[in-house]
Order: structure tokens, then C-alpha cells, then sequence
């Protein structure tokens, strides 16, 4: 078996693994009564902060808002889908080994910066009152973070 085909099939257990927690705290009546209301409610809060900004985050300097991006999108970490049972049936067969590990990390990465982009987009209206931000500035803080 060939290590990308291994690590298909662990990407698509975490995968299902994952789907049945989602369902297991979401039933239907959470998502009627506290999802769809919070969705609503999260909209309207992005349409008026297109237009001005909180009063509430006035004071605060923009440097702080990639602080809290970094802590979020660093929550988890670096997946190799390897298993404990890997390291020693997979020893014979090193380029396996390597394959599995090195794609569970670009895996990973392409995570992290989905993540990025995600909570870019989602503070767009804050960052976009900030004259002093450039997009030269805000790329290199999206790099250096």
C-alpha cells in the first residue's frame, strides 16, 4: 500500500470521526434555536461594522487583532497521521514513512492558512478601518505571524 493511499484513508476516518461529533452537538433543535439566531445575528453585526467601527475596539491597536488571529489559528497543531502501530510495522519501508508524514504536514499548513484566509475575511470591516494598515504592512504581518 502506497503512503498516500494510507493516508487517504486516515483523512477520510478523521473526517467521518469528526462529521459524527459536529452532529453529536448539533442535533436539530440546537441548530433552529441557537445556530441559525447566532448566523443572524453575526450578519448584521458584519454589515454595520462595514460602515464604522465598535466604539468598544476604538482604543485598540490593530497589531493586537493579528495576536488574537495567531492564537486562533494556531489551536491544534501539526498532523502527521501517523499511528502508534506506524513506527514500527512502517520502518521497512522509510519512503512510505515520509510520504505519509510529509503530505499530513502540508495537510496541515493548507489547514492553517484556510484558517488565515477565514478570519481575514471575517475581520475585513475592523481591519479596513485601520488608516495606518497598508497592504504591504498587512501581509507582512499575515507572514511574520
Amino acid at each position: 500500500m502506497s503512503g498516500m493511499k494510507i493516508w487517504w484513508l486516515r483523512v477520510k476516518q478523521n473526517w467521518i470521526y469528526q462529521t459524527k461529533i459536529f452532529r453529536l452537538v448539533f442535533d436539530w433543535t440546537v441548530i433552529v434555536y441557537l445556530l441559525i439566531p447566532a448566523i443572524v445575528f453575526t450578519g448584521i453585526a458584519y454589515k454595520s461594522w462595514l460602515g464604522t467601527m465598535p466604539g468598544l475596539l476604538d482604543p485598540i491597536p490593530y497589531e493586537l487583532f493579528f495576536l488574537v488571529c495567531f492564537f486562533f489559528c494556531w489551536q491544534g497543531g501539526i498532523r502527521t497521521f501517523m499511528e502508534e502501530a506506524d513506527q514500527l510495522t512502517l520502518l521497512q519501508f522509510p519512503k512510505v514513512m515520509y510520504t505519509i508524514r510529509f503530505i499530513g504536514v502540508v495537510y496541515s499548513w493548507s489547514l492553517i492558512l484556510l484558517k488565515w484566509l477565514f478570519i481575514v475575511i471575517w475581520l475585513y470591516p475592523l481591519l479596513n478601518h485601520f488608516p495606518q494598515l497598508e497592504a504591504g504592512r498587512f501581509l507582512a504581518m499575515i507572514f511574520f505571524f
